[in-house]
């Protein structure tokens, strides 16, 4: 029975050609579009030029050796930073006009103020993190062996490039590459849409053939599933062709460890067509409607994942991390993001449960208010 009607569906989804549009044709073209303006961006150290920072000395001893090794740290041919030796106030009212960013003062200790968080002021405080180490080490030296002080000071300070562009796993990484996450992460959510038609074709006030299909005594928990499934093998179908195309037309280096990206993908989808179908049901109105609510719906989850801006995403886990944790889109990305950088599955597994518990409850919440419709007459 549960086959039957999981063939019968197949074939009424795939006739749909507007749905082909949206959940195929479109990602592929946006796609294209992402690597014409973005390229693959496979070296990170061209993501930024030089890093404008402003020193604060409150202390002469030492200054000249701190800024010395700060103006020779290099970005491959080009220098890190860009140092400007002014006065505190100075200082502060240069990073409130974010002309620079970030403060270092040297003093009695060496303090860092940065006015946001992101990749430049993480290159800063890296780089005052290990100067730090480096000056321990250094004391050390002079207190046991100062003979071997002068080597240790030219290893300190001879101006190695200061970028690596590996991630922890070992892999290239680019941060254009959050983009194309995005992306696959939006084509995901954009299940939504079978899932908006699958409760829609349940809902026997809305079309002649939801009318025959509710009057028959299949449990109404058989449809919905039977109907998820269809959806799941269309639009997880869907999903590797992007994928694919990415990876092996447009050249971009994702999915490096195939198994678990498409695992990642393939929950991406169940939640996006739970997201439909959930959406469906509890709506109001004619089908027109009802997409244009998940059409809605879709591109907000997609913005506050960092499609549009890329900074968004991070602006949220620092203001309020709970929609980060509750965006199906945000999870998908993570779970990407943590598969090209980390050797540890911590983050992905954390993410994947979130999302089989995310649509686990759109599914109870779709076939709770399915079960409740009641009709006067069909």
């Amino acid at each position: 029975m549960m086959f039957h009607l999981f063939r019968y569906r197949l074939k009424a989804l795939l006739g749909d050609k507007k749905l082909l549009f949206w959940l195929l044709l479109f990602p592929l073209s946006l796609a294209t579009l992402f690597k014409l303006t973005l390229g693959d961006g496979t070296d990170v150290t061209d993501q930024f030029s030089t890093i404008p920072i402003a020193v604060v000395v409150e202390q002469e001893e030492g200054s000249d050796t701190f800024l010395s090794t700060v103006e020779k740290i290099q970005n491959g041919e080009n220098p890190l930073f860009l140092v400007k030796n002014v006065s505190k106030e100075e200082a502060f009212s240069l990073l409130d006009d974010k002309s620079i960013n970030g403060i270092i003062t040297y003093g009695s200790s060496i303090e860092l103020t940065v006015g946001k968080s992101g990749l430049e002021e993480s290159i800063v405080k890296s780089f005052v993190e290990q100067y730090k180490r480096s000056n321990a080490i250094l004391t050390d030296i002079a207190i046991h062996h100062p003979e071997k002080l002068e080597n240790a000071m030219s290893m300190l300070t001879d101006g190695n490039s200061y970028l690596n562009s590996v991630s922890l796993g070992g892999e290239s990484i680019s941060s254009n590459y959050q983009y194309y996450y995005a992306l696959i992460a939006m084509t995901c959510i954009y299940g939504c849409f079978l899932g908006t038609k699958n409760s829609t074709d349940v809902l026997a006030n809305l079309s002649p053939l939801a009318a025959r299909r509710t009057i028959t005594p299949t449990h109404k928990m058989k449809l919905i599933l039977s109907d998820l499934a269809a959806a799941l093998v269309i639009h997880f179908a869907e999903i590797l062709l992007v994928v694919c195309y990415i990876r092996f037309i447009l050249g971009v280096n994702i999915a490096v460890k195939p198994a678990l990206f498409f695992l990642a993908c393939f929950f991406g989808s169940l939640i996006g067509i739970c997201i439909g179908q959930f959406i469906g049901a509890i709506s109001k109105g004619s089908e027109n409607l009802k997409m244009s609510i998940s059409v809605a719906v879709s591109m907000l989850l997609s913005f506050l994942s960092g499609l549009m801006v890329a900074e968004i995403k991070d602006m949220i886990a620092q203001k309020a991390p709970i929609i980060n944790s509750i965006n199906p889109n945000a999870l998908i990305t993570d779970m990407f993001y943590s598969l090209t950088v980390y050797d540890d599955y911590t983050r992905y597994i954390k993410s994947l449960i979130s999302l089989i518990i995310l649509a686990a409850i759109l599914l109870i919440g779709n076939f709770l208010v399915i079960r409740r419709e009641r009709y006067a007459s069909i």
